[in-house]
């Protein structure tokens, strides 16, 4: 029984130390929201465009994917993405099947890493192979 007193009284002292005298609450501040905290958003710095001009040595049609004959500038492949546009000189859009060994490109696009690979944004064709 004592242990329920002792119980009922720290009740008591934490709930009035919780509403002042004269039993009105006092209205207490609101807790900020999300929208108004600002804390710092990290951004990616884009990487810097890159444009290339080699020669290919292979494709790899499934993979979308194009080898050059030698390193330029430390790239030795090319990654075609979704939005990739292939062009020859005039503009004219190409597919992947019309680059082959032995076709001069230019690629535009950007490092996504460290590696040997250039994810371009465009190639252009200067000797596009014939159409199949």
């Amino acid at each position: 029984m004592p242990e329920r007193v002792a119980v009922a009284i720290a009740v008591a002292l934490l709930v009035a130390g919780c509403v002042p005298f004269g039993g009105k609450p006092v209205p207490r501040s609101p807790l900020p929201t999300a929208a108004s905290v600002t804390s710092p958003v990290a951004t990616a710095t884009p990487a810097p465009s890159l444009a290339l001009d080699g020669t290919v040595q292979s494709v790899a049609l499934s993979a979308q994917v194009i080898f050059l004959s030698a390193p330029v500038m430390g790239v030795t492949t090319i990654a075609i993405a979704e939005g990739t546009r292939i062009v020859d000189d005039e503009g004219n859009p190409l597919t992947l099947r019309r680059i082959g060994p032995g076709c001069s490109i230019r690629a535009i696009g950007r490092r996504p890493g460290t590696g040997d690979a250039l994810l371009a944004a465009q190639i252009i064709v200067h000797d596009p192979l014939p159409p199949r």
